[in-house]
């Protein structure tokens, strides 16, 4: 009987660890919980040329890179005490074709709104990555709702490649045309044909709310702002040679929305299902060129590059309490 004691003894702690009772866990000043998901991400990111002419700044092109889908998948890891609590999370995505990747240019300066360059190839997400964090302090005004005031940071990059695909070329008219007229050359290309490689510094301030209707049941809401985001965007242009940086800084031009819902079947685990949403608005920044094998980038003097970023998931997720 005395060789058993020992192994039975941790038996019951890990069991105790593992899958605390109601009770216990309530009684607790600090919870730890993992939360692996799984997204299936619809969205586009835009990408912007303008050129200075007579005093005003006009689009000289913009090329337009669809997640249709982009399959995200990740984990979020937090803790809690008392009313304080942190999160971490870190996120990848599948590579794979992600729609189209649309090319339009605008070079008449006699008309700024003729489009006379039009190209679209296939897309692919070539990789993904988002990691960063979160601390928030929750308030309980009424027994089965709570608010909480959050504080987040991190980091994100994305790197699409357009592929194969066709293109109309009004340029090559005397004078410029619309890509569509019939005078406009047409041709197709195989092979990779642009790279697109961005990443973010972000900061975001928002609120989170919290009502369980009844015992097992919860609905989630959030909301946050981002009052700075920094952007590097470098796009390369194999069949130029050549590749172009963008540099922004926004104040207040991202935000990011969450609905939820969770059932809990015990007090270890509980399953989720969220609809996420995300909008950049435009924004604007230094641009720079350099050929593609260099590094030494050039500042145009009259050139602005730009973004813009529009995203809806539905993200699966289950949470898993340690204590």
């Amino acid at each position: 009987m005395g060789k058993l004691k020992y192994p039975a003894i941790a038996a019951c702690l890990a069991a105790f660890c593992l899958f605390p009772c109601t009770a216990q866990r309530r009684e607790l000043d600090f919870h730890l919980f993992f939360e692996p998901y799984f997204s299936c991400v619809y969205g586009q990111i835009d990408e912007y040329v303008y050129q200075k002419y007579n005093g005003s700044w006009e689009q000289l092109s913009r090329l337009e890179w669809e997640e249709k889908p982009r399959w995200e998948y990740g984990i979020r890891v937090g803790g809690a005490y008392k009313k304080l609590n942190v999160d971490l999370h870190l996120a990848s995505s599948f590579a794979a074709k992600s729609g189209e990747m649309r090319d339009s240019d605008w070079q008449n300066t006699a008309d700024w709104g003729m489009k006379t360059n039009y190209s679209v190839s296939d897309n692919k997400v070539s990789s993904y990555l988002d990691f960063g964090g979160g601390i928030g302090f929750t308030f309980t005004p009424m027994e089965k709702f709570s608010i909480t005031p959050r504080l987040e940071a991190g980091y994100t990059n994305i790197l699409f490649k357009a592929f194969d695909g066709e293109a109309w070329y009004g340029t090559s008219v005397t004078p410029y045309t619309s890509w569509d007229d019939p005078a406009a050359e047409h041709f197709t290309f195989d092979g990779n044909i642009i790279d697109y490689d961005r990443w973010s510094i972000y900061t975001y301030l928002g609120l989170a709310f919290s009502f369980t209707p009844i015992e097992r049941l919860s609905f989630d809401l959030s909301l946050a702002a981002s009052p700075y985001t920094y952007t590097e965007s470098t796009d390369t242009h194999h069949l130029r040679s050549l590749k172009f940086k963008d540099v922004t800084s926004s104040v207040f031009k991202h935000f990011k929305g969450s609905a939820a819902v969770r059932y809990s079947f015990n007090d270890t685990f509980s399953l989720g299902l969220s609809a996420d949403g995300f909008l950049g608005l435009e924004n604007k920044g230094d641009s720079y060129y350099t050929s593609k094998k260099s590094d030494s980038y050039t500042k145009f003097a009259d050139e602005q590059g730009g973004h813009a970023t529009k995203e809806f998931a539905i993200s699966l997720f289950l949470t898993i309490y340690v204590f």
